[in-house]
């Protein structure tokens, strides 16, 4: 269900369990909030700072952004960030290239200015009405409507605010995260080499609450230290790895598996005892799996594995007795070969 916040009074009040999401597949899955998630997404709200999201590749940062705006009912706008990157990206796009081909075929050919601009994450997020128009004014001509991201589920979430996410941060040359945090800062941007040129910036009633940027870091490099002092920082672990006691590994482990078992049913099927022992023995397995590869110097398979391996066993209709299991489960999660594998 949509929670439809909009304004700090409601922030508070916020507090999901779980948050009904699709999968690429089609197949719908219920995300499972955790305390310390939900909130660091308060606060980031209240305070109107980004929310950086550090943790291990897989663990599940995505799907945080993802829960969010599904749950305040906000549109969600995702930018994949690559070493290309500039902030500009986020922006809009001018397909100078068409228009040159355009002027060259003739005037006749050639259109208005806007017609040749695609708007990108933050534009959708600031101002969806002038996005739509590619920021032409009504007296403009005709240039056509732009295709807006997500655009099925963004049409029946918030008209007035929007989640963007700016995934693997990381990978960009460090000032592409200072200039998006200015640009949140300031809530505007100008659209150049453009006649005329547009001024794009988010307005709204008092009180209300501006878009939320989520990044997110795999921790390839090292993000400035200005930066990371305007972010508010939540560091995703996997559950119990950091435990201070019995109890809280305890506790840890319950919501890990409260997270595979919405998994496993999603898939189809009855949840009974015999599910519980897979999922719980699947939990055990990757657990030492992660120590095994730790110990190995290498990558630690992450929440994303344990899912696929769900996958996997539930879709094969296999458990540990099955002679496929265990080559199943090492061709899931064991993405570095074994020494007598090379």
């Amino acid at each position: 269900m949509l929670a439809n916040v909009s304004t700090h009074n409601d922030i508070r009040a916020w507090a999901p369990s779980t948050t009904l999401l699709l999968e690429s597949d089609g197949s719908a899955i219920e995300y499972v909030w955790s305390d310390a998630a939900r909130l660091a997404v308060q606060v980031a709200l209240v305070t109107g700072r980004a929310l950086l999201l550090r943790g291990e590749s897989g663990i599940g940062k995505t799907s945080l952004a993802e829960a969010s705006a599904a749950e305040l009912g906000w549109r969600y706008y995702r930018h994949t960030t690559t070493s290309r990157t500039e902030a500009s990206d986020t922006l809009w796009h001018l397909d100078a290239v068409r228009r040159l081909g355009d002027a060259q075929v003739g005037a006749t050919a050639l259109k208005p200015d806007a017609a040749y601009v695609e708007p990108r994450e933050f534009w959708w997020a600031f101002d969806r009405r002038s996005a739509l128009r590619r920021g032409a004014l009504p007296d403009e001509a005709d240039v056509g409507d732009a295709v807006e991201p997500n655009s099925q589920i963004n049409l029946h979430r918030s008209a007035d605010h929007a989640v963007v996410l700016v995934d693997e941060i990381d990978k960009a040359d460090p000032s592409v995260a200072n200039d998006m945090l200015e640009l949140l800062s300031e809530r505007r941007f100008r659209v150049e080499n453009v006649t005329p040129v547009k001024l794009i910036k988010w307005s709204a009633p008092i009180n209300s609450l501006p878009p939320l940027l989520i990044l997110t870091t795999n921790e390839e490099r090292d993000l400035p230290e200005a930066f990371l002092r305007r972010c508010i920082v939540h560091t995703m672990t996997w559950p119990g790895e950091r435990a201070i006691d019995e109890q809280q590994r305890s506790n840890e482990r319950t919501f890990l598996f409260k997270v595979v078992e919405k998994h496993w049913m999603s898939l189809g099927g009855e949840w009974d005892k015999a599910a519980g022992d897979i999922v719980n023995l699947l939990i055990t397995r990757i657990e030492d799996e992660r120590r095994a590869a730790s110990e190995r110097g290498q990558r630690k398979p992450g929440l994303a594995e344990l899912i696929d391996a769900v996958r996997a066993v539930r879709r094969f209709g296999i458990s540990q007795t099955d002679a496929l299991w265990g080559d199943v489960l090492r061709l899931v999660w064991r993405k570095t070969p074994d020494s007598n594998e090379v």
